[in-house]
This record gives structure tokens, C-alpha cells and sequence, in this order.
């Protein structure tokens, strides 16, 4: 949301980890046309890629105003990956599956 720090990430993330859900996802904040957000990133001049392609979820389309936007834009594929595979239990199993072909093999695939 607009308010997010990386703080409230963090309180996410622990949130996410006491339940432990099967399946967790995690995908950023998107202003949809003609909706009221949408109205205010515009009205505000925030917008920073006007490619519809972007709108997907994972691709940061606005100035997010208070976390540092290249950081977040660079990062949050990182993040989403970090998110999923360590706050539930298919990601917990995929990371052990990846670790152990890691270490077996020495590669990743």
C-alpha cells in the first residue's frame, strides 16, 4: 500500500510465517484504470511506465512515496521469491528441493 516500509514488509513476512499457509503470494500495489487509486497516482503525476504489459502485479508502474523506487523496482522480484518460498509450506518444500539439487549436483538444473 502507499503507507508500506520496509518495516511493515517485515511485520508481513512474520505474519505470514506464524500461520504458515500452504500457499502464500505477494504482488505490488497496481493502480487499475478508472479506479480511485488510479485517479490520485495520475492526479499526483506519479506514474513512471505507462506500459499496459507492466500491469501485471509484479512491476512497479508508480512513485512509491516512501520507499526508494529503484531499490523497490530492482528488488521486488527478489522479494516476492524470498516471500513465498520461506512463509509457506509448498515454498518450504521447493526451497529443500532446490537446496538438495544444489548441494547434489552443484548446479541448479
Amino acid at each position: 500500500s502507499e503507507t508500506d516500509t520496509f518495516k511493515t514488509f517485515w511485520q508481513l513476512w512474520w505474519f505470514a510465517l506464524r500461520l504458515f499457509p500452504m500457499v502464500s503470494s505477494l504482488c505490488i500495489l497496481t493502480p487499475v484504470p478508472n479506479s480511485r487509486f488510479y485517479k490520485e497516482i495520475e492526479k499526483q503525476d506519479r506514474f513512471i511506465n505507462l506500459n499496459w504489459s507492466k500491469y501485471d502485479f509484479f512491476s512497479l508502474v508508480q512513485r512509491h512515496p516512501r520507499i526508494n523506487n529503484s531499490l523497490f523496482r530492482n528488488g521486488s522480484l527478489l522479494v516476492v521469491l524470498f516471500f513465498i518460498l520461506t512463509t509457506c509450506r509448498i515454498g518450504i518444500g521447493l526451497l529443500a528441493v532446490l537446496t538438495i539439487n544444489l548441494f547434489l549436483c552443484g548446479r541448479m538444473f
